[in-house]
């Protein structure tokens, strides 16, 4: 899949439990939201890929520390 850094952001839907997450990538950006929540939608967003790089590095060692 090709993304499309400079118009419209690309989605990518991923479904990990029962509520729809979509990833969105644009310009050098990442919104992840998860929809459908009673609270409402819950969006992370990630600027550049050495932030990216940061957050999942810290997601692989705190998944690490559950097992």
């Amino acid at each position: 899949m090709k993304i499309d850094k400079k118009n419209k952001p690309t989605e990518l839907e991923v479904i990990p439990h029962q509520n729809p997450v979509t990833v969105e990538l644009w310009d050098g950006f990442i919104s992840i939201t998860e929809k459908g929540l009673m609270e409402g939608d819950v969006s992370i967003s990630i600027a550049g890929k050495s932030n990216l790089d940061l957050l999942i590095s810290g997601l692989q060692k705190a998944r690490g520390m559950m097992e």
